[in-house]
């Protein structure tokens, strides 16, 4: 009896992992969606975000990274404070746990800035928590979804972008309030 033949995957894995109470999120991308994974080790939930259906993808930089390193900075420089008025037994194990509490500033400093990212479409909006440093965020905004979404929706130029978000053009075609004024948009 011979087994079928594996049939190749339709997902494949975008980098980003991330945690959101006690909750591990994963991020795919389909041939036509793209599709977050949230476990807490027992279940498993599902979004799929339809390409052709992303209205938009907000990306802005938090100051979480900031709070945590000024945090430990504040714990590291506790354990100094009590290693120099502690005898010399307790000198070097103070020391030794105010040094981890540096490491681990020090990573937090090389991974870069944090960021909140949020995906809107007609129906919601929702926080990918896979996406928590804006250096991993923008590769896989850029490098990954935006080309998936250009190709489900179609690429608009600046130029078009300028003309639609143009003040005077709302007002001949629109009869209501006028819209707030918007101004140039840079290339991307």
């Amino acid at each position: 009896m011979s087994t079928p033949a594996p049939t190749a995957r339709p997902y494949k894995k975008l980098p980003g992992i991330g945690a959101a109470s006690f909750r591990r999120v994963r991020l795919y991308a389909g041939p036509d969606h793209f599709l977050q994974v949230t476990s807490n080790g027992f279940t498993e939930s599902y979004h799929r975000f339809f390409f052709q259906d992303i209205q938009a993808i907000t990306l802005f930089q938090t100051i979480e990274g900031k709070v945590w390193n000024y945090l430990l900075g504040g714990l590291s420089g506790f354990f100094v404070l009590i290693a120099s008025v502690a005898g010399q037994e307790a000198w070097l194990p103070l020391l030794s746990i105010a040094a981890f509490w540096l490491v681990i500033i020090a990573i937090n400093v090389i991974l870069g800035p944090t960021c909140g990212c949020y995906i809107k479409t007609a129906v919601q909006t929702q926080k990918l928590p896979g996406l928590r440093r804006v250096r991993r965020a923008r590769k896989v905004i850029s490098g990954h979804i935006r080309p998936l979404i250009h190709q489900a929706q179609g690429e608009i130029s600046p130029e078009e972008l300028n003309r639609r978000l143009d003040p005077a053009a709302w007002r001949s075609s629109y009869r209501g309030p006028a819209p707030p004024t918007v101004g140039t948009l840079p290339a991307l």
